[in-house]
């Protein structure tokens, strides 16, 4: 369970600093294994809002932006960013700024530059420039109700704590920050702010028929049709941070919103299309013969990747049904779903394509996801399985790239044939007495 320290202090706010609050949760049985920095330390960075823009005299893919920072006098700032444009609200770091470190590990210092002929007095910044997500893309749009000249780190509250909590099964009740902050209350006496949900009134009377054929599976279902929802709206920018420091893609307004409520409340919910619904609802257990297609490349939180693999594949390709096998070493939920996401959707473009339309899938993928080193490491494992068992569709330089990888690996098994390294000694090759390897390469010492 992951959350900011913020959010849980909405509900409840003891008077102990973080390490305080922490140390209380851990003596309490919600054992804090990790805390960190919402976001990398940098100053210098304000609210910018571009009020001009031109094509740049001597460079067809830069623009010339005329910011307001809230001095009075505008910025010229050249800006390569295709969404940079005319009201826009961006981060935008002034001359003197010092941006969390870069490649050569050193922080990155701006100044008064000469871009092509043109003097830039400062840089509009993505997401990734301020160590905020691995999101390049563009520019980090802000919401438009930021007012220019306003600090970044107070506009996006990101002087903040995220806990990390190792709960055991028996402690559901804490995977929300509401069921953490009553823990809270009762181990520190802190008094807990209890939500109000006043009901609202339906606008109309349309129903939807649901069954309930399972009731050992459900006991009640209940929902609402509500009309003149707007898909394309933008969700607020207080709501992205707050599911972003939960470990939450954002994926549209809809479904931001019912993931916000689950993680607020730990109630789950699902978000249908009135439209795409013949005749009802039915809660049942699954029929013989039914297949269910649970996943859908394009059409889930991890759309970057889906998107990269569609695109060097030329088509869409179906999750196939993949295992994956790890002992000893704890996984965030999100990271594995993100790593089956990773290699099975490769394996489908691996069969649809070929080993060319894999290989380019697959390396750039994990360069767009090169810093998260644990999600990285179950991607490299299963695409090992995969050239394992299907050692065919897999180039040979790729191949030898990815048994290289699993080589650093250490805790997981395939399918019980990779064992851990003894720093002491070299290990014995691995054997697999349940089945003929001898037509697949073997796994890495």
């Amino acid at each position: 369970m992951q959350l900011p320290e913020s959010w849980l202090r909405t509900f409840c706010n003891p008077a102990l600093d973080t390490q305080g609050l922490a140390d209380a949760l851990t003596m309490g049985g919600l054992e804090v294994e990790d805390v960190r920095p919402a976001a990398p330390p940098f100053e210098g960075v304000v609210v910018g809002a571009i009020v001009g823009a031109r094509p740049h005299p001597d460079a067809q893919k830069l623009r010339l932006c005329e910011v307001d920072v809230g001095s009075g006098q505008p910025l010229t700032i050249v800006c390569g960013a295709a969404n940079a444009r005319i009201g826009l609200r961006v981060p935008c770091a002034l001359p003197g700024a010092v941006l969390p470190a870069g490649a050569d590990g050193q922080p990155v210092r701006i100044g008064i530059t000469t871009l092509r002929g043109v003097e830039s007095q400062g840089m509009l910044c993505s997401a990734r420039e301020l160590g905020l997500s691995d999101d390049h893309a563009g520019l980090l749009e802000l919401d438009a109700a930021a007012l220019p000249g306003t600090s970044l780190r107070q506009w996006l509250q990101l002087d903040d704590t995220v806990l990390t909590l190792k709960l055991t099964p028996n402690l559901a009740h804490a995977l929300s920050v509401y069921g953490v902050a009553r823990e809270l209350s009762a181990l520190t006496g802190a008094p807990l702010r209890q939500p109000e949900h006043p009901p609202v009134a339906a606008a109309h009377a349309d129903r939807l028929p649901v069954q309930i054929l399972a009731p050992d599976l459900c006991g009640r279902f209940s929902g609402r049709i509500v009309r003149g929802v707007d898909p394309s709206a933008r969700t607020p920018d207080w709501m992205l941070r707050r599911l972003e420091r939960c470990g939450q893609r954002s994926v549209n307004a809809l479904v931001d919103i019912s993931n916000y409520v689950m993680f607020e409340f730990g109630r789950p919910s699902h978000i249908f299309d009135l439209d795409r619904i013949r005749g009802g609802l039915q809660v049942r257990w699954a029929r013989d013969g039914e297949t269910l297609q649970l996943l859908v490349i394009g059409h889930c939180g991890n759309r970057r990747i889906a998107q990269t693999l569609a695109r060097h594949g030329q088509q869409q390709a179906d999750i196939a049904p993949a295992q994956l096998h790890h002992t000893e070493q704890r996984c965030q939920v999100a990271a594995v779903l993100d790593a089956v996401l990773l290699f099975t959707g490769g394996a489908a473009l691996a069969r649809r394509t070929g080993a060319d339309g894999i290989g380019r899938a697959f390396v750039h993928a994990v360069e767009q996801r090169g810093k998260q080193i644990q999600l990285l490491g179950i991607g490299v494992l299963g695409l090992v399985v995969l050239a394992r068992d299907r050692p065919e569709i897999m180039p040979g330089h790729l191949l030898r790239l990815l048994l290289q990888a699993a080589e650093f690996l250490r805790g997981f098994q395939i399918h019980g044939c990779l064992p851990a390294r003894d720093e002491g000694r070299r290990p014995e090759r691995p054997r697999c007495a349940d089945r003929d390897t001898s037509a697949r390469p073997d796994v890495p010492e």
